[in-house]
């Protein structure tokens, strides 16, 4: 649609005698500037404490790059297997163990893993960090329990413990909240088995508004969220 506007704008311009404006060339984007090779695949990664935090998914580790001589300066282990988030506060890596329902802390003062938290949930997938908290979504509902939901639990972070755990999603076993943003004064959480992202108040640890909208990974700008299905307008 854009190339036949283009050519109905030249063919009108041509018509009128008037010149038309060179097009500037496309901005051919950043630069790689080092390449770092890890020896194993790289998944996601996420910045902090002036490093790059690399999943290596096969081999369940956490690499740690330094921002600044692109050097391999660590090499963590965290839990099973091969399916893992990341995310980074309160001086920490938090990484999602899917397969073993469990959270690791990695402290980036020392490289060690500072404690290993059970998610209060099943299979917990996304992650995102707020002041003293982390918000994990679980993505599946007690198998045990044919009346459940999937959950979103809150590890404070002074404790190493969750201190709430809450119900999110339609009652099925599957695919209930997948990731998760965060802002100043809510918790996003994208809901497949809804169709919806439900914002949490993190005052509360309830669920205070529901948007129905295909789920999908969010992404935290400023005290919005915006999904990819959803675009704001002007």
């Amino acid at each position: 649609m854009r190339r036949r506007a283009l050519v109905i704008v030249a063919a009108l311009a041509f018509a009128l005698g008037v010149a038309l404006p060179a097009l500037a060339a496309p901005d051919p984007g950043g630069t790689v500037i080092a390449t770092i090779p890890l020896g194993h695949p790289a998944d996601s990664a996420v910045f902090g404490a002036g490093s790059f935090w690399v999943i290596e998914p096969l081999t369940d580790t956490i690499a740690r790059i330094d921002a600044g001589t692109n050097a391999l300066v660590a090499r963590i282990p965290v839990g099973c297997c091969a399916e893992h988030n990341v995310a980074f506060g309160e001086g920490s890596l938090w990484v999602t163990n899917l397969h073993d329902n469990t959270v690791t802390r990695i402290d980036s003062a020392t490289n060690t893993v500072a404690a290993t938290i059970q998610s209060g949930g099943f299979l917990p997938l996304g992650l995102g960090v707020t002041p003293g908290a982390v918000w994990v979504t679980n993505h599946h509902a007690d198998p045990n329990d044919p009346g459940s939901t999937g959950s979103v639990s809150r590890i404070d972070t002074a404790t190493n413990t969750v201190v709430a755990t809450i119900p999110v999603g339609a009652v099925l076993f599957c695919c209930g909240p997948q990731f998760v943003a965060t802002t100043q004064d809510a918790v996003w959480v994208g809901v497949v088995n809804l169709n919806a992202v439900g914002r949490i108040d993190p005052l509360t640890n309830t669920i205070v508004a529901t948007v129905k909208l295909k789920a999908a990974r969010l992404r935290s700008e400023r005290a919005e969220a915006w999904s990819p299905t959803e675009r704001p307008s002007g």
